[in-house]
């Protein structure tokens, strides 16, 4: 490709930023572009002057990012390509617009726009930025904190409402602090702030510890079951106490046929020995991780405690919108008006993920209501726990002589294990902590997501589009990211759940 400027667009940490507006203007103040840089960060701008030329490259920033400096003087020889014309943006901590009562920027004074934003944390020393001559400002790289914004007009005597309490969270841009003297729009325009919706925000914290707990309890449900040993009734997991004691006292026989039982004995026995000492020692944990389990998701044996009745609901009717065939085309090309698709689908499609938001946001904030960073501990120990004895179980699935190939699947030696039936009382728990686990995954990164743009109360169609749809490549949506964990899910349905 000749006549072209290409380049990259990252952030500080130097990954790619995608939907940056890259454009070139000429000595003659002619434009070309903007193009939009793909998911990598990566633009081209083509089809420039034949011959050659002197250009300036300039950057509209994605949301959230303030715009580079343009790059001057750029050369472009006759025919050739000129390479590494990169950018990397700064992060914005604060950022809104200033507008007088006509809704217009403050007058220009002296070459340099009247209006300059300040913003004060504590005792710390003022911040200053003069807005732009769109009215613009922008605050980049303040540290964590709360900060108060204000506005003092140069022009004249201060005709602003002051911002009080504006949050700066590190990695995250609190947009939309705009100003003007039109005192009953500057009120209706901060109710409208995102600092005021009735989206409350989550705890992080714990609503990952849910998602981590919902994937230990459920591998826990498909794998419990009792053994007796001696005179005492103990809790078994993953059937590693079964395999423990039938390999040593060879009673496995007639349940599970191997190779050669006394060369799995004695690869196994260390692990299996420390993996039992292990157990002995978690067995207090049951009782708490299937009280957790009600309490959080409604699942599990235990009745002493009050359970989260509304969390099965939202999490079936997350996977019924994921699977729902409405969602398996890019509703934007098919909107397009080339496209035959009917529009009617297209409306429910759109209402659709409008719900899936929904859906999504009440997941998140269940997780995080009912959820505790207290459960960090179990978490890490169980987890620990549970991979070990997956890994016991891949080594005896891999031994089994079997015609059937399907039992040599490890889930079909826990059931011959714990005795219960693989396909009814094992897999749709194996499903939920494995395929359950990456959708509340993507719920709570989408949750992320929308909370860093200021959007947990914009439901409009754009938006939402943008959301589930991003990009040009479908099986990068984030609705087949779903589908794919939502199809599973669905074969295997937990029955009598709620």
């Amino acid at each position: 490709m000749a006549d072209s400027i290409q380049g990259r667009v990252t952030n500080q940490a130097g990954a790619g930023l995608g939907g940056a507006q890259v454009k070139a203007r000429d000595a003659n103040n002619q434009d070309f572009g903007p193009v939009a840089t793909n998911a990598n960060g990566n633009y081209t701008i083509a089809g420039l002057v034949a011959g050659g030329g002197i250009y300036t490259v300039s950057v509209k920033a994605p949301l959230g990012f303030a715009d580079p400096v343009a790059k001057q003087n750029v050369n472009v020889p006759a025919g050739q390509d000129t390479v590494g014309i990169d950018f990397q943006l700064v992060l914005v901590s604060i950022a809104g617009r200033v507008t007088n009562k006509a809704g217009d920027p403050p007058p220009v004074v002296r070459g340099v726009t009247a209006t300059q934003v300040v913003a004060r944390n504590g005792r710390q020393n003022p911040v200053n930025v003069q807005t732009d001559v769109n009215g613009n400002y922008a605050f980049v790289n303040l540290s964590a904190g709360n900060y108060t914004v204000t506005v003092d007009d140069l022009a004249g005597q201060p005709s602003f409402l002051p911002a009080y309490n504006v949050e700066v969270r590190a990695g995250a841009p609190t947009l939309g602090i705009d100003f003007t003297e039109d005192v009953v729009s500057d009120f209706l325009g901060r109710l409208d702030d995102s600092r005021f919706s009735i989206e409350s925000l989550i705890s992080k914290e714990e609503a990952n510890q849910a998602i981590s707990l919902f994937s230990v309890v459920n591998l826990m449900l498909a794998g419990l079951s009792r053994r007796r040993v001696g005179d005492e009734e103990k809790i078994d997991m993953l059937g590693l106490l079964s395999l423990y004691y039938g390999l040593q006292e060879d009673s496995l026989r007639d349940k599970l046929t191997v190779a050669n039982s006394t060369a799995l004995w004695s690869n196994l026995e260390g692990e299996l020995k420390s993996l039992a000492k292990d157990l002995d020692q978690l067995q207090s944990d049951v009782d708490f991780l299937n009280r957790e389990a009600k309490r959080q998701f409604n699942l599990g044996m235990s009745n002493n405690v009050l359970a989260n009745v509304q969390f099965p609901a939202l999490f079936k009717r997350y996977v019924e919108i994921g699977n729902d065939p409405l969602l398996s085309f890019d509703i934007k090309a098919a909107d397009d008006p080339k496209s035959f698709v009917d529009k009617s689908k297209i409306a429910q499609a759109d209402n659709l993920l409008k719900e899936l938001k929904s859906v999504i946001l009440q997941l998140v904030r269940s997780l995080s209501k009912y959820g505790t960073a207290a459960t960090r501990r179990v978490n890490e120990d169980w987890a620990k726990f549970e991979a070990r004895g997956l890994e016991v179980l891949s080594i005896v699935a891999r031994d089994r002589v079997t015609p059937d190939q399907d039992e040599q699947n490890v889930w079909s030696v826990l059931a011959v294990l714990i005795n219960k039936n693989r396909e009814t009382e094992i897999a749709p728990y194996v499903v939920l902590a494995r395929h359950g686990g990456k959708l509340l995954k993507l719920a709570m990164g989408t949750y992320m997501k929308i909370e860093s743009e200021s959007k947990l109360d914009v439901f409009d169609q754009p938006h939402l589009r943008d959301l589930f749809q991003q990009g040009n490549i479908q099986t990068e949506f984030l609705t087949d990211k779903i589908r794919e964990q939502a199809s599973v899910i669905k074969l295997y349905p937990l029955p009598n759940w709620g």
